[in-house]
């Protein structure tokens, strides 16, 4: 009889379970997304917490001229104009805020190099670098000019140079980084009448510059602060303090150094790198078949330079303290660029400011303050005056023929009328004797 009634109810606990376990499953997992998402959420509010709101400088010069206060142990001070470090600060530098980085686009163009020719470029450089290159070079060189100017050279020694290669070949981006960490760049300066297939080639293995690439924000970054410091400033400036060089000064270089092409105002470069990122970033100058222009999503290299000021010049000093501006309920500080160089040029002529706006504190009680002294300042003027006039009042009028002042007669007591009397008898006495 047992059996039978379990048998019968078997299928009913069966399906009864399956409604209770499944829907179970169901809300464990919901709450364990929901957990992860709200945490998710969270996490870029922390870092964010405790970052300051920085406000332009505009916001700051109406309140320039204004009297602040600042709160010191609980009490308001007041503070002078020229006791504001803020304003001092723009007071003091006419440059202010210039970008720390500048971008130049270089001309560029590719090159299929010939491989018959032993002593052109590209097989003269794979016998010299053989030891030192574990990579094959490929023969597709991509050339660019770099001009000399003041921009790119004032105040070399503060900055790094970056190139930025765009990359040709739609690709994956884990093949492109797979590629940069095989294999690395050549860069090499040629004279600009140096032809890349027929010229014997005939450099030092140590005019060879090799760098490491990276990928950043679809653009392949190589780090040229070298080249710029070795072939475009030092070599071809005077390098006295950073100072921008002229044509007299060229033609002067010129003539001292005959042999060279340094009258020329820009170099060229040429690059070299493996087949895998050669095949990336240079398209090819000969197509052989259209349908693999499929394959790119550009047809033209951009190759542009980046100058950044180094790191260790872009520290800032601690926030000034906060300037309550009463009159309009406002409140700011304001933070700078530590001088971390004696050169003052430098240092003037890349000034930062940054400005952030603080809670505003409530500052009536100090301007109520600041009212009730100028009122009993108002209030002793005005007594010393009125005594001043009583003073007068009480000596009399001015003569018009004599301007004489006629004393007005003082009341007098009548001890003192005797003591007066007895006075002038005995002046009397001894005028007569």
């Amino acid at each position: 009889m047992n059996i039978n009634y379990y048998n019968k109810y078997k299928k009913f606990r069966l399906i009864l379970f399956c409604f209770i376990f499944f829907p179970y499953c169901l809300i464990v997992q919901l709450i364990g997304c929901i957990k992860l998402k709200t945490s998710y959420k969270h996490e870029p509010i922390l870092l964010l917490k405790n970052d300051e709101r920085i406000i332009s400088l505009n916001k700051i010069i109406p309140y320039l001229t204004e009297e602040v206060f600042i709160s010191k142990d609980n009490i308001m001070t007041k503070i002078n104009v020229e006791n504001n470090i803020c304003i001092e600060l723009i007071k003091k530098h006419e440059i202010l805020n210039t970008p720390i980085e500048h971008f130049f686009h270089f001309t560029n163009r590719e090159y299929t190099i010939d491989l018959r020719n032993n002593d052109n470029i590209y097989n003269y450089t794979k016998r010299i670098l053989n030891n030192k290159l574990d990579f094959e070079l490929c023969n597709k060189i991509l050339s660019f000019t770099i001009p000399i100017n003041y921009n790119i050279c004032s105040f070399p020694s503060y900055h790094n140079y970056f190139l930025y290669i765009n990359y040709l070949k739609d690709v994956k981006i884990e093949l492109i980084i797979s590629a940069l960490e095989k294999a690395k760049f050549l860069f090499l300066k040629i004279p600009n009448t140096f032809n890349l297939n027929t010229t014997h080639a005939n450099f030092n293995d140590n005019d060879y510059i090799i760098e490491k690439g990276i990928l950043e924000n679809d653009l392949i970054k190589i780090d040229i602060s070298k080249i710029i410091h070795r072939y475009i400033c030092k070599k071809y400036y005077l390098y006295k303090s950073d100072e921008q060089i002229n044509d007299d000064d060229l033609r002067q270089i010129n003539n001292n150094n005959s042999n060279n092409d340094i009258s020329d105002k820009e170099i060229k470069m040429v690059l070299m790198t493996s087949h895998t990122l050669s095949d990336i970033i240079i398209f090819p100058s000969i197509i052989q078949n259209v349908q693999a222009l499929k394959h790119y999503k550009n047809i033209k290299n951009v190759v542009k330079l980046k100058k950044k000021i180094k790191k260790r010049y872009t520290e800032w000093e601690n926030w000034s303290p906060c300037y309550n501006v009463c009159n309009n309920n406002f409140s700011y500080k304001c933070r700078y660029y530590k001088c971390t160089t004696e050169n003052q040029e430098f240092c003037d002529q890349n000034f930062h400011m940054n400005f952030s706006e603080c809670p505003f504190t409530p500052c009536e009680d100090a301007i109520k303050k600041e009212n009730e002294k100028k009122e009993i300042e108002k209030d002793k003027n005005k007594s010393i005056i009125i005594n001043h006039e009583n003073n007068r009042d009480q000596e009399g009028p001015i003569d018009d023929e004599t301007m004489l002042r006629y004393r007005k007669n003082k009341k007098i007591s009548f001890f003192m009328w005797i003591i007066n009397s007895k006075k002038e008898n005995k002046l009397k006495k001894k005028k007569f004797l």
